[in-house]
């Protein structure tokens, strides 16, 4: 992944044996270059209780995406094109927009959506 990606990190209590929401937490941090995936993979083949969402979203080239991360094993979902095209529009965003506002409104609305499709209903690993 080219430039710097965005990234929203969730442990979805789902996954645990333990009480809905005891063990989530979300942490929001910044990456250049790299998704923090292969990082949050070592973590959780070594401590196979942990699982985590790790949603990225590359403002530079359009890429935006999840991946589910748990015993060692990772499952990728991306943002279609045309799920992105209408949020896009939804926020009025185009190429021609000096509003940035309105451009990082529907990125982090696109990351949502990634993290979402984990951990929106539960699922098994």
């Amino acid at each position: 992944m080219a430039g710097t990606a965005l990234v929203a990190l969730a442990i979805p209590a789902w996954l645990s044996d333990r009480p809905e929401g005891l063990y989530r937490k979300r942490y929001v941090f910044q990456v250049r270059n790299d998704t923090g995936e292969e990082h949050f993979t070592r973590v959780s083949k070594r401590y196979r209780r942990l699982s985590f969402v790790v949603v990225y979203g590359d403002p530079n080239g359009d890429c935006y995406g999840s991946a589910l991360i748990a015993k060692g094993e990772r499952q990728e979902y991306v943002i279609s094109p045309r799920q992105a095209r209408a949020v896009w529009r939804k926020h009025k965003v185009t190429l021609e927009d000096e509003d940035e506002w309105r451009f990082w409104e529907a990125s982090w609305e696109l990351m949502d959506l990634a993290e979402a499709h984990w951990t929106s209903r539960p699922r098994r690993a």
